[in-house]
């Protein structure tokens, strides 16, 4: 029954995935696939594993009811989402129950009885409390008989895919979903980067300075600016000079960016970034460049960048990220900002643009009457002009008054309210905020009157707000969207690009002095965003949160404004405040922006909470990789004092975790950071927080896997896949094998590192991270499993496809490996060398470009192989030598490769003897000293190699018949081929002709596979000879 129940539940899952995109349905979808299958092969405890499957459709179809019934469709709230995901939890633990009641797995099981128990107790609890709130939450049927299932399941089905269909036609306003993604790419110019707003629907009185503009673009190198006071229409010629038909073919890229978010320089690139399409970054200047650089003719707009270029202390990054821009020749640049004055520092284009004013007479009364229609009085028409001070933007909040309540009753109104609209005096601000003040005045605005506080609140909101968010985010503001319908119906708001509901800068300012958004609203978006960041935290890694992340992304500024309202000491939140300025910078520091400006507030206000200084300071630690840690020893001891003042194991859990990986990657000290994680480890278990037991044990592992402890690495992958698996975390489970797969891989187990890959990536398809970081890593250790069996060609093909998936701007660390790992793959098989080295050196100053410095000495350690094949056996011994000094104690696996190619004696030169016979019995005590099996094997061949040289033929033999033993268990065919080389020669020169042939045309094959072509020719020279009886120079090899 569960197995017909979920075959019926995984393609309407497959489908809301395929629609919307929400997190954790995917998840949920590949785990209910795997249950239909470990089901099927269930020996012990059957009727539990029926009892804990059985309810999982009906809440599936709760579920995406849900999803089907919101508005809009495809999204969730938060506060639902987070029950959705504590649901994708449970299954993963009801798969490992089940998983653990099968005969045998392809991974061994770990669990004791009491473990099992808690198992079963978690899953049984997990089950039911998904099931109470789902029943609560949805109007789905909770059918269990068959034909009631596949009924409900078709209906769905069918609802869905018309759903889908049906939006796919419509634009949707949260750029969160699936949909919203092919709609934004199939609107968008191929010509263009990024959606651009369209050409202005009223466009009228500045001829003169489009034209200006239009004949500026044409030259080339136009740097311009637009100048102008507060509505004057920058924005909208703007807007008008990159739609004109002129410069349809000038320009083969173009960029409409609004800078109104941006506080910093850097925060600028990171938007021009994001139109880009790059990924978050610290800071993306130089990557902006380059890629604008490398890409065709590109008109690049940067809208109001007055808001970050007017504060005094960051005005000189703006000019210097604007003439860095200027200095791309193939770049035009238009800037919009108010005030007279032009940032210097770039060569703006002659003749100036004069600061745009009022509109002439002819042009202000024809965007009336284009609003407001004709039907009406010239003299009162001539009246409201005047007061509007022909200002554009204050001609479209007037029109729009008037086309509503019409001229008399907007005049009447005006004359009530003048002496206090105009208190402050008659100049053009004055003219645009009397403007704003009559539209918040009228009937319309009054009739909702929430509708004053919403606009407030987006005053504050420098992202805006999508409808998904106005509906989530439980303000406390009735009938909102109306209110929010009243407030475009006046043009007091309007919706971006991106469908993002925004106030123009005018209108924000003026609501920040007039009307300050009331705390209470404030409170609530600030719990909404809470929520957001709080569920990335829980589940980030673990699973598929693109979507998540990508609703934080987009309010990112809204959220360090909201937090920036609240970090004041008269706040009485303030706690929680800091506590989310803590979530934000762990995400900012996730998603590669570093450290936020926000922290160094916070840090001012804790005083004697000492849990929140612990908190505070574990994200200092974590973010020791953005944000240099000044005085470390010092906070370290201050680290203890706070915990001497706390009985938290989870939070002192969670410090030392921080710390441990503090010492271990930035100070270089392994031994003290294994002690900090020992120490994280056992408070993770006073706090019984099994989760966190598991991702911390995967730091040690690494450790001791680094330092060539490959038993000891494996025993506590092991642990940490054991934990994962009781918790139902598949991520932990993925990355514990990992680890356990380069453990075995270094204890000669290459079959079983690949058969441990190979589930870890099915785990991660589970729980939605296929194609993700930790994918990658693990297609890294699947192509040093090839690599080890000297299966080239294969290495190569995994290599080839990591870096198809990079990209090369922005994952350069990642990018440099790929291209080190194909050079070395290139000089085992023999490639020349012209093609190797610039392999190299292009991967070799990416690293550096990034800081990695290290990089330097694996890029030597293949060149040193380089220089043996060619002969510069001197060049070679000094490169291996300055690899050893620096990788001895911390590198075991570039330790290992350099002292296997030092002791292949057969590659280097007879005056060199003595120090490569030497190297052999220092690489055999290294592999035995590290357990690296195959190392161990190799130093025993290269052994008989020694042997051979002093005319011991028989001890030679031994040796080379050892080897060859373990290479077949390993299946590492070059070696394999190697010693049946030796073996055959040995054979053919004791007479044994049949046993020398038989051996060589075994090996070739090997040979062929490894892709060793000049092996395989001296093996059919070989056996060529054999058939001649005749076979000369036997020692080539």
């Amino acid at each position: 029954m569960p197995i017909v129940s979920l075959k019926a539940v995984v393609p309407l899952l497959d489908e809301l995935h395929d629609g919307f995109g929400p997190p954790f349905i995917q998840s949920i979808s590949h785990t209910a696939l795997a249950l239909i299958t470990a089901l099927q092969a269930v020996r012990k405890n059957k009727d539990q594993c029926l009892q804990l499957t059985e309810n999982i459709h009906a809440i599936s179809y709760a579920i995406v009811d849900l999803y089907m019934h919101a508005d809009p469709p495809g999204t969730l709230p938060p506060t639902t989402m987070s029950h959705v995901a504590k649901f994708a939890e449970t299954i993963h633990k009801v798969h490992a129950f089940v998983e653990a009641q099968m005969d045998k797995g392809r991974v061994k099981h770990f669990f004791r009885q009491g473990e099992m128990n808690a198992l079963l107790k978690g899953c049984q609890v997990g089950m039911q409390d998904a099931l109470d709130y789902f029943k609560m939450k949805s109007a789905a049927s909770f059918a269990h008989d068959i034909e009631d299932m596949q009924n409900q399941a078709d209906r769905m089905h069918r609802e869905l895919l018309e759903l889908v269909a049906t939006l796919s036609e419509a634009t949707i306003s949260d750029g969160g979903s699936s949909i919203y993604h092919k709609l934004n790419n199939s609107q968008a110019s191929s010509k263009s980067f990024s959606m651009l707003p369209a050409r202005p629907q009223i466009f009228l009185g500045r001829d003169v300075e489009l034209a200006a503009i239009v004949r500026l673009l044409q030259q080339e190198h136009a740097r311009i600016v637009i100048l102008g006071a507060g509505g004057m229409g920058k924005t909208s010629l703007a807007r008008a000079a990159l739609h004109d038909p002129s410069l349809s073919e000038r320009f083969q890229h173009h960029l409409f960016v609004s800078c109104e978010s941006a506080s910093t320089g850097i925060d600028i690139a990171g938007i021009v970034g994001e139109h880009l399409g790059l990924q978050p970054g610290k800071n993306l200047t130089k990557l902006v460049l380059r890629t604008l650089a490398a890409r065709g003719s590109c008109l690049l707009i940067l809208d109001n960048l007055e808001t970050t270029w007017e504060p005094l202390e960051t005005r000189a990054a703006v000019e210097d990220f604007l003439s860095l821009l200027t200095d791309i020749p193939h770049l035009a640049l238009i800037v919009t900002m108010r005030g007279a004055e032009r940032p210097s520092g770039v060569r703006w284009s002659r003749p100036f643009l004069q600061p745009l004013g009022p509109l002439s007479e002819e042009a202000a009364r024809t965007m009336f009457f284009e609003i407001a229609d004709e039907d009406h009085h010239p003299t009162e028409v001539n009246q409201l002009l005047q007061f509007a001070d022909n200002m554009p933007l204050a001609i479209d909040l007037m029109a729009h008054l008037v086309a509503y309540e019409g001229c008399a009753d907007v005049l009447a109104r005006l004359e009530t309210e003048r002496t206090a609209l105009l208190s402050g005096g008659r100049d053009r601000r004055s003219s645009l905020d009397a403007s704003i003040a009559l539209s918040l005045s009228s009937a319309r605005v009054k009739s909702q009157p929430g509708a004053t506080d919403l606009l407030s609140l987006l005053a504050i909101l420098p992202d805006g707000l999508s409808d998904v968010e106005l509906g989530h985010s439980a303000l406390p503001i009735d009938d909102i969207f109306a209110c929010r319908t009243v407030l475009l119906s006046t043009s007091l708001v309007y919706y971006d690009t991106k469908k993002r509901l925004r106030s123009l800068v005018p209108i924000r300012e003026y609501m920040q002095r007039s009307h300050p958004t009331p705390r209470p609203i404030i409170r609530s978006l600030q719990k909404h965003f809470y929520t957001l960041l709080e569920l990335h935290r829980t589940y980030k890694g673990s699973h598929q949160m693109a979507n998540l992340v990508a609703a934080i992304n987009s309010n990112y500024g809204n959220v360090h404004r909201i937090i920036q309202l609240g970090l004041t000491r008269q706040n009485p939140d303030l706690a929680e405040v800091i506590t989310c300025t803590l979530i934000l910078n762990a995400f900012s520091r996730l998603t590669s922006r570093g450290w936020d400006s926000l922290m160094d507030t916070a840090e001012d206000l804790i005083e004697a909470d000492h849990g929140l200084r612990i908190q505070f300071l574990t994200e200092v630690f974590n973010s020791a990789n953005s944000r240099r840690i000044e005085g470390a020893e010092a906070l370290v001891s201050e680290v203890k004092s706070h915990l001497e003042s706390l009985n938290d194991p989870l939070l002192a859990s969670h410090m030392y975790n921080a710390l441990g990986n503090y010492y271990e990657w930035f100070t270089n000290n392994s031994a003290l950071g294994l002690q900090c994680f020992e120490q994280s480890l056992s408070l993770a278990k006073e706090a019984g927080d099994q989760n966190l037991q598991g991702s911390i044990l995967i730091n040690p592992a690494l450790i001791t896997w680094t330092a060539g402890e490959y038993e000891k690495g494996l025993a506590l992958a092991r642990e940490a896949y054991s934990l994962g698996k009781l918790c139902g975390n598949y991520y932990t489970q993925a990355n514990a094998l990992r680890v356990a797969a380069m453990s075995s891989q270094g204890l000669g187990n290459l079959k079983q590192s690949l058969v441990m890959v190979d589930t870890a990536r099915e785990y991660l398809k589970f729980c939605g991270m296929a194609n993700g970081a930790l994918d990658t890593q693990l297609r890294l250790t699947e192509a040093e499993a090839y690599l080890q069996k000297s299966e080239y060609s294969e290495a190569r093909r995994v290599h080839t496809e990591i870096g198809l998936g990079l990209s090369e701007e922005q994952e350069r660390e990642d990018y440099a490996y790929v291209l080190m790992n194909l050079a070395l793959i290139d000089v085992e098989i023999g490639t020349s060398t012209e093609d190797v080295v610039p392999r190299l050196e292009m991967a070799l100053g990416i690293l550096q470009s990034v800081g990695h410095f290290s990089g330097s000495h694996i890029t030597n350690m293949i060149l040193g192989d380089l220089r043996v094949r060619e002969g510069d056996f001197a060049a070679a011994q000094k490169l291996f030598g300055a690899c050893l000094a620096w990788g001895w104690t911390s590198h075991a696996d570039v330790s290992s490769y350099c002292l296997e190619r030092m002791a292949d004696i057969g590659r280097w030169q007879p005056a060199d003897f003595a120090w490569t016979s030497s190297s052999v019995f220092v690489y055999l005590a290294f592999a035995k000293k590290v357990k690296q099996k195959l190392a161990v094997y190799k130093a025993i061949c290269f052994m008989g190699d020694v042997f051979l040289a002093l005319d011991e033929p028989a001890t030679a033999e031994n040796l080379f018949s050892i080897a060859l033993e373990a290479f077949t268990s390993m299946d590492v065919h070059r070696s394999r081929g190697d010693c049946m080389i030796r073996l055959g020669d040995l054979a053919w020169r004791r007479g044994d002709k049949l046993g020398a042939a038989a051996l060589w045309g075994e090996a070739g094959p090997l040979f062929t596979l490894c892709q060793r072509m000049e092996d395989v020719a001296k093996i059919e020279k070989r056996l060529a000879g054999c058939e001649k009886d005749q076979i000369v120079g036997l020692d080539v090899l």
